[in-house]
């Protein structure tokens, strides 16, 4: 394991196996306490099914996704236009190479639809029988469920546990800092956690053939993703914020009830494979050229987050929470709410027609000729600022003056002077509008109880041994608070320094 678990922490459980219907889903058993536990609750009268005990080496784990990548000087892209009724009836297969990956063939696992992830009839798998730590692959293992002490595998880089029947993955996954390649297709999952976003070091990230309706916008962080594959789910809109994925090269979306793309994924620089068949996509757009203004308070609430104006801090959280909502425009990046107008644009690629729709937070044009004028104009002024709101207050009179925006604020001192009185409990503290940024938040690990003196853990272990040899027989005297707190020796050197503050203290010698 590589020292990187504790003993306690060695015998948590990764995950859970079913030992449901075990004989419909033909599997690898690898672990010998699963294998164990079947033979127990199956009987042990009954003659136990061969199992194939197959160790997965490194050179087991796929390395890398064939992108098929072509010419960086288009874009290439496979559709088909053909409606969502008359969808194939075969299931799509994740792409795994012949010999990557020995537990893996062609077809999906049978996976019971109407299965519950509860404790029942489900066998823990404890971090201590994966044969590394570092490298995990766990295909087609009959895993049904993720424990959240995935937490504690901060050095792993390869987790693929496709082929299995899982419903969903906890959110501590977002503690696998060292991940790079995630493999969670042909499973039942629902929903992916918003804490993805903090993989950064994500390279490969396949979903495909679950039952995923959204993909959280917090995927934009994955500011290393090469490839995304999410092909043969449910999704109906994809986030505007897979346009920030600037190294992005493959995006499978095939086989999924999408009928638009959003116009950032137009800005991606590296992507060169798009596939998108199966999906019945629009073929023409039909431009509303009357639509509904916003209200007082989404134009308030444009003009402080476009201008980054702080907001007091006794706030109702109602109003923190609508501020936090705010999404881009896909034209000028300016703030836009629950108002904004939709104008779209086919363009063509290797003879294929791809929608692209652009949610403006105002009607910036109306035709492709304005558009395209626009792109040789100045941001106009719905734009975000690009000084931040900065307010100076002068030390003698109460006078503020905006900096960095067009109006300018004076006030008069005599008035300033006898309104000055603030009532009790107004607070007069200031939050700035970046920090209610919508982000995901990590849940809390869990607390490990302390191990009894002959159990003691591998790192306690380690530093007894070292704290020994450096000490010996003497004891290292204990540090004051002020020592604690300053990470240093309080006492005084020898030196005249030392003799001035004895004297000091003695009282012969003058206070200074």
């Amino acid at each position: 394991m590589g020292g990187q678990l504790t003993k306690e922490q060695a015998l948590l459980p990764f995950g859970y196996v079913s030992t449901e219907n075990d004989h419909k889903h033909p599997r690898t058993l690898l672990f010998p306490s699963i294998t164990r536990g079947l033979h127990t609750i199956h009987g042990a009268h009954s003659s136990p099914e061969p199992t194939t005990t197959t160790p997965l080496d490194s050179a087991d784990y796929p390395r890398s996704v064939n992108t098929n990548i072509h010419d960086s000087s288009s874009l290439h892209t496979v559709a088909t236009e053909i409606s969502p009724e008359h969808r194939r009836e075969s299931v799509h297969t994740h792409d795994h190479d012949e010999g990557e990956c020995q537990a893996c063939w062609d077809g999906v696992p049978e996976i019971v639809d109407d299965f519950e992830g509860d404790k029942t009839g489900l066998l823990g798998i404890p971090f201590k029988e994966l044969p590394s730590l570092t490298e995990i692959g766990l295909c087609r293992t009959g895993l049904a469920k993720l424990s959240p002490n995935i937490c504690f595998l901060f050095t792993t880089t390869t987790l693929q546990i496709c082929c299995n029947q899982l419903t969903y993955i906890p959110a501590e996954i977002g503690y696998m800092k060292s991940l790079t390649s995630l493999d969670v297709s042909n499973n039942q999952l629902q929903y992916i956690p918003d804490t993805v976003g903090f993989l950064q070091r994500l390279v490969e990230l396949k979903l495909s053939n679950n039952k995923l309706v959204s993909i959280p916008s917090s995927i934009g962080s994955l500011k290393k993703l090469n490839t995304l594959l999410l092909d043969s789910n449910r999704i109906t809109e994809l986030p505007a914020e897979l346009g920030e994925l600037k190294t992005l090269v493959t995006l499978d979306i095939s086989e999924n009830p999408i009928t638009v793309i959003p116009a950032e994924i137009g800005r991606l620089e590296y992507l060169r494979k798009l596939k998108i068949d199966w999906c019945p996509l629009q073929s023409e757009f039909v431009h509303e050229l009357v639509h509904s203004p916003p209200s007082l308070k989404e134009l308030a609430a444009r003009t402080i987050v476009r201008l980054q104006i702080p907001i007091p801090e006794d706030c109702t959280e109602d109003m923190k929470d609508y501020l936090s909502s705010a999404k881009k425009c896909s034209f000028c990046s300016g703030p836009y709410f629950e108002s904004y107008v939709k104008r779209g644009k086919i363009i063509e690629k290797h003879s294929q027609h791809i929608p692209w729709e652009y949610r403006l937070c105002c009607p910036h044009w109306n035709t492709e000729q304005e558009r395209v004028s626009l792109l040789f104009c100045p941001l106009p002024s719905t734009a975000p600022a690009r000084e931040p709101y900065r307010r100076l207050r002068s030390p003698s009179v109460d006078n503020y003056a905006d900096v960095g925006n067009s109006s300018i604020v004076s006030d008069n001192a005599s008035v300033m002077s006898s309104q000055s009185k603030i009532p009790r409990g107004v607070s007069t503290r200031s939050v700035n509008i970046n920090s209610l940024t919508r982000t995901p938040v990590l849940p809390n690990l869990p607390r490990m109880p302390r191990s009894s003196s002959p159990q003691l853990s591998i790192r306690e272990d380690d530093k007894k041994k070292s704290t020994s040899k450096k000490s010996g027989l003497w004891r290292k005297k204990k540090n004051s608070a002020a020592e604690a707190i300053l990470g240093k020796s309080t006492m005084p050197r020898a030196g005249n320094g030392s003799k001035l503050l004895l004297r000091w203290r003695s009282g012969n010698g003058e206070k200074f």
